[in-house]
């Protein structure tokens, strides 16, 4: 059942309809669409009564992805409760309410998702990482080294995260895995209505299959780069990582597990993309996902050999769609938003929802502006073992990187740009300007002019 849970609620707000959680502090505002589609859950707790009413109610709205766009985004505020009145209350502001649905979207009132780097220790030598990782050592009894977060604290912020409405918890490293606590946590986040995401190269046997199904994660990316095994050892690091891989693959299928491949297209791997389709085909595997390895932040810290020339990979995917039809999902990494003929005007989409939608952890549990570059202190935008999910994410620091005034950035373009503010609004990649200019707030790599 999809009810409202009992201290959750959905009011009239100043300017349309508003969802809280008492005593959390966080209120959302909704469009109409989503307030009346939690409305008539609220009151019938039944998917397919709420698709129907929704479907009389739009014509030109399908209420069957509109409630799985509820169940996905308000995950930890739908479970089980009892039926409610049917409540319009927040009729009276709906007004005021702009659609979420139609262009890019404000700032969240609390991040919807948040990215964990569990730690940078990782049993694989990626050459095109930009990771300075750290060497596994074989001991999967403790934490590694650099994964310093206390989980009593991991599991203060899981429980913060739910009661603000976050509905995603990704966790990645490094090699996540390698922390022998994280299915714990895991299944904490999942007993409350969080969504777990893991991206791993792990060795995963049945045994460790089951272990994650049982927490409750049904969503994995593995990380493999080719249908070929020398291709693929080779873009691992590992000489025996193809056959862990497949192993791993066919355990987590097995567990009912939802796995999704990623693959870094680069010069080594990019004249066979077919072959690792046709091997994810073969397996059960029903997503992929290609990422570009491109400049102009991935060059600066591995080979620069490993980019390749040629068309943009989006137009290689549009010729694999047709092939693979519906036996396959192929779809392009956000990294594609980086290449200079994948460009669109700065306020089309979101560049960087860092701080906008999202917040990233190090591997220390201090909040990061960009998980991309961990050792960059200038920035650390907070510490979740000194302060709460909300003063980061409502704090001065966080702010000052992801809606900087005009005035921070000195004799830089930005300075005199008229969109200036609609950078802001897309999000800026503060690593693309380091990278470029030597300073966060500068032009960044996904600037068009």
């Amino acid at each position: 059942m999809f009810f409202l849970r009992p201290d959750v609620e959905l009011r009239p707000g100043e300017t349309g309809p508003e969802l809280t959680r008492h005593g959390s502090g966080v209120s959302h505002a909704l469009s109409v669409e989503e307030a009346l589609a939690l409305t008539l859950l609220g009151h019938y707790g039944d998917v397919d009564v709420a698709t129907r009413y929704l479907n009389a109610c739009f014509e030109n709205r399908d209420g069957a992805s509109l409630i799985d766009f509820i169940k996905a985004r308000w995950s930890t505020y739908l479970g089980e409760g009892t039926a409610r009145p049917l409540d319009l209350a927040w009729l009276d502001t709906s007004k005021k309410s702009e659609s979420r649905h139609s262009g890019p979207r404000s700032r969240e009132a609390a991040p919807e998702s948040i990215s964990w780097l569990v730690t940078l220790t990782c049993n694989r030598r990626c050459p095109y990482c930009y990771y300075k990782v750290l060497p596994w050592n074989g001991d999967t009894a403790s934490n590694p080294a650099d994964a310093s977060f206390p989980i009593r604290d991991v599991l203060r912020v899981v429980e913060e995260m739910a009661s603000v409405g976050t509905a995603n918890l990704y966790l990645t490293g490094g090699e996540p895995l390698l922390r022998p606590d994280l299915l714990q946590i895991a299944a904490h986040a999942v007993s409350l209505g969080i969504k777990v995401h893991i991206n791993t190269r792990f060795a995963i046997d049945r045994a460790l299959a089951h272990a994650i199904s049982q927490a409750g994660v049904k969503d994995i990316t593995f990380s493999l780069d080719s249908g070929d095994a020398v291709e693929a050892n080779a873009l691992s690091g590992h000489p025996g990582f193809f056959s862990e891989a497949l192993s791993a693959i066919r355990a987590l299928l097995s567990a009912h597990i939802d796995v999704r491949v990623n693959a870094v297209i680069t010069s080594v791997n990019v004249q066979h993309i077919s072959r690792l389709l046709d091997l994810c085909v073969t397996l059960g595997v029903r997503r992929v996902t290609l990422s570009p390895y491109v400049e102009p932040v991935m060059t600066r810290r591995a080979p620069a050999a490993l980019v390749r020339t040629g068309p943009a990979l989006g137009e290689i995917v549009a010729d694999l769609k047709s092939h693979y039809g519906s036996h396959l999902n192929v779809a392009v990494g956000s990294a594609e938003a980086f290449q200079s003929s994948a460009r669109v005007d700065c306020a089309d989409r979101l560049l960087c929802e860092v701080g906008i939608r999202s917040l990233d952890i190090l591997p220390d549990g201090r909040v990061t502006r960009c998980r991309y570059a961990p050792g960059d202190e200038d920035l650390i935008v907070g510490d979740l073992k000194k302060e709460t999910l909300m003063q980061i994410w409502t704090g001065n620091a966080l702010d000052r990187l992801t809606f900087p005034k005009r005035s921070a950035f000195g004799a830089t373009a930005c300075s005199t740009c008229s969109a200036h503010e609609r950078c802001n609004t897309r999000g800026r990649c503060v690593l693309g300007a380091r990278l470029n200019y030597g300073q966060l707030l500068a032009p960044d790599a996904g600037c068009t002019r």
